[in-house]
């Protein structure tokens, strides 16, 4: 099977590199002037002018749509950019997903509900509160074809973009205080192992939506806590802060059904 990863060099992607599957012959994307170092064919791919033009010397079975932009605070900021990326350039790869009969598996978020209804399963319908959100649930409508797969919030370190984890144990390493939510819930889970239900709801070619997260339900102090206790760290500095602090609008519990 021939997949090409949007966003081959971002965070999920690296985690979809190292359980890659036996047989799939790998093509990705990078943003403009990023080098390539796989091993791969990789293009240049700009999400904010049209997609299909950059990808017209692509011939893949599946598309795993990884990039986007993820910053609650950069979505907020230049909300129009979040829109494109995050909402539009998805509906045109959509759209050429449909014309070149590949399935498109898009990556969402959890962040897409109000954090009012919890836990939430896959056929809720979305309420978000936030630019990040809209644009990602902009994102959702556009794939009438395909997976949409919900991400709960992933736990686990990479050489790339800096993870809840990596920015937790470097606030310890240098005993920062480590502000940490005691009011937003979240169902997380290890990203290895969402790795491995991407790649197996892509190489099925399901269809839907599907949430991927953890059994069990942690506050971001209570999660804070758990680090502290897998990583054997000490006098750390935890400092709990509310949600009505938060400078970006966040949901307050945005646990997930796995159905």
């Amino acid at each position: 099977m021939r997949v090409l990863i949007s966003g081959v060099n971002g965070y999920v992607a690296w985690h979809l590199l190292q359980t890659l599957p036996a047989g799939v012959e790998l093509w990705g994307t990078l943003r403009p002037g990023r080098k390539n170092q796989y091993r791969f064919p990789v293009i240049s791919l700009d999400l904010q002018k049209e997609v299909a033009p950059a990808l017209r010397d692509v011939d893949v079975d599946a598309v795993i749509h990884t990039a986007a932009i993820s910053s609650l605070a950069q979505c907020e900021q230049e909300p129009q950019k979040a829109m494109r990326i995050n909402g539009e350039a998805t509906a045109e790869l959509a759209d050429w997903c449909a014309e070149k009969k590949a399935h498109l598996v898009y990556l969402s978020t959890d962040i897409v509900f109000d954090g009012e209804h919890a836990p939430y399963a896959p056929d809720d319908s979305p309420a978000p509160i936030n630019v990040y959100g809209k644009s990602k649930y902009a994102g959702e409508r556009a794939v009438r074809e395909g997976a949409v797969v919900r991400l709960a919030l992933l736990l686990g370190r990479s050489p790339h973009k800096k993870n809840f984890v990596d920015w937790f144990l470097e606030r310890a390493e240098n005993n920062l205080d480590i502000p940490l939510f005691y009011d937003e819930v979240r169902t997380p889970v290890p990203t290895m192992a969402a790795a491995r239900k991407i790649w197996e709801i892509t190489l099925a070619r399901k269809k839907g939506r599907f949430h991927l997260a953890g059994k069990n339900s942690y506050n971001r102090l209570e999660l804070g806590q758990a680090l502290c206790a897998e990583y054997g760290l000490r006098d750390v500095r935890l400092k709990p802060v509310s949600l009505k602090k938060a400078a970006i609008p966040r949901p307050r519990d945005v646990r997930l059904k796995i159905l």
